[in-house]
């Protein structure tokens, strides 16, 4: 019986010791430059059924001051040297759901004064994932609309009526990197 016992405890130990790794490679995020989240990144396939089926994805945004009044999207294109084409559209419709809040939260603060290496730095990534040619020039534009507050709800009819009113800032443009 305690040769059975042993083996129960070894086995709990050992789902621990693979809950945290798997939870934990998951969560790292790639970082160029360095060799070892590199190398976590490519283990991220071997882990990811385990996380998505136990739900460990999930990153709360429990204490945002104002979750869901403003519907955000950012749109990436490229000059082809007479017009501009969409490159992508980040928005809640196109990210994942387990990358929402931290993509959209990192969306909603790019407009900031502190955060214009950040923007850079996010476009890169996006002609990155979506394959851009290197040396090509892409521009980066933040929409929103703020949905409306009232102290009493409003009727459907009012609802059905109400049109968003869009707001737009490009943030910047840039070249494409060479592709790692």
């Amino acid at each position: 019986m305690s040769y059975l016992r042993a083996l129960v405890k070894t086995c709990i130990a050992l789902f621990c010791i693979w809950h945290m790794a798997a939870t934990g490679v998951y969560s790292l995020y790639h970082v160029e430059g360095q060799p070892f989240l590199n190398w976590l990144d490519g283990k991220r396939d071997y882990v990811k059924p385990y996380v998505l089926t136990t739900s460990q994805w999930q990153r709360w945004n429990v204490f945002s001051p104002d979750p869901l009044l403003r519907v955000i999207q950012l749109t990436v294109e490229q000059y082809n040297g007479q017009t501009w084409q969409p490159v992508a559209v980040i928005n809640e419709h196109t990210v994942p759901r387990w990358r929402k809040a931290t993509e959209l939260k990192t969306i909603r603060r790019l407009d900031e004064e502190t955060m214009t290496p950040l923007q850079e730095r996010y476009a890169h990534d996006v002609c990155i994932r979506n394959a851009v040619a290197s040396g090509m020039l892409i521009r980066m534009t933040k929409q929103w609309f703020t949905i409306p507050t009232h102290e009493k709800p409003y009727p459907k009819v009012w609802w059905d009526t109400w049109q968003p009113e869009w707001q737009s800032v490009e943030l910047l443009q840039t070249y494409c990197p060479a592709s790692l």
